[in-house]
């Protein structure tokens, strides 16, 4: 998961990140054509207020920036703190996970840990060698409906940061490759015995 620069940081009210992860939940950096990854998405309250504070509705995009990827359809997955007013659809032609989020109940959450926003389900189907596609996190469009708020504000959130995270799309390794280096290494022990 990669955030801004600490300075935007220190100057955000609310801070979204992005980690990929495999389909276990653990965080990686590479994957080959064909392969299932996540994307979670999390908000968080950096406000410092404790247990009075916490994201209240929270919305964002989720882009990315090479087109070796695809969103599977319908695997928008809200997180158990925003139960309501659920929103959020996968434009795949342009894209982005579009104006995901929801609004949470009365209690606040607290400010720590960052909450879970949503989860995605993207597949990689394009095997270039070496490329890297970029996820990031921008603010959603729709204002008034989509705007930030957290418990103990009246107030839009305006000083927000949005994080971004990569993956390396990689050449699935030969099946063919495997059994010639498994032959290779055959013969090298029988040579060594005999």
């Amino acid at each position: 998961m990669l955030l801004l620069s600490t300075k935007a940081l220190s100057a955000a009210d609310v801070a979204y990140t992005v980690e990929i992860t495999d389909m276990l939940g653990t965080p990686i950096t590479a994957a080959k054509a064909g392969d299932l990854f996540q994307a979670y998405v999390f908000v968080h309250d950096l406000r410092g207020v404790g247990a009075s504070g916490g994201v209240w509705a929270a919305y964002v995009d989720l882009t990315y920036d090479l087109d070796y990827v695809d969103w599977v359809a319908g695997s928008i997955s809200w997180g158990p703190q925003f139960p309501n007013m659920r929103a959020g659809i996968i434009d795949e032609p342009n894209r982005p996970v579009d104006e995901v989020g929801g609004f949470g109940g009365f209690s606040p959450p607290g400010c720590d840990p960052a909450q879970l926003l949503f989860t995605v389900t993207g597949q990689v189907h394009d095997p270039v060698p070496g490329g890297v596609v970029l996820f990031s996190l921008n603010q959603a469009d729709a204002s008034p409906a989509h705007d930030t708020l957290v418990f103990g504000s009246n107030d839009p959130i305006t000083a927000m940061s949005f994080g971004e995270d990569s993956l390396v799309v990689r050449e699935p390794v030969s099946l063919a490759l495997l059994g010639v280096g498994a032959i290779v290494v055959a013969l090298r022990r029988r040579a060594r015995i005999g």
